[in-house]
């Protein structure tokens, strides 16, 4: 592997992390909400926060989306790329041929 290259796919590796937590978080909103009302919590300002804390995790989402996509674009640039032919299955009666690089993971 290109060592030049480790740093960058490291990276992408905790761009993925955090994509999957906000991910978690946001999806876990609703549920914060209807927790909320359960326990006859009406207060309002509780309520904004909760809805603006969802908003800025999801311009944070957004934000790291664009920072992996860029990191992305120079993986791909400083990649020696090495692809190989697989199959992968779909589901138990579908498979896939896909062709990548075994270094980088850049599908073709």
């Amino acid at each position: 592997m290109t060592t030049s290259l480790h740093p960058y796919l490291e990276m992408r590796k905790k761009y993925n992390e955090v994509l999957s937590n906000i991910d978690f978080i946001i999806h876990n909103h609703d549920d914060l909400l209807q927790l909320n009302d359960e326990i006859n919590n009406k207060v309002k300002k509780d309520i904004d926060d909760i809805q603006n804390s969802k908003t800025d995790f999801t311009d944070l989402k957004n934000k790291i989306k664009q920072l992996k996509d860029n990191i992305s674009i120079k993986i791909y640039a400083l990649c020696q790329h090495e692809f190989i032919d697989d199959c992968i299955d779909i589901d138990p009666d579908y498979s896939q041929n896909i062709r990548y690089c075994i270094i980088c993971e850049y599908c073709e």
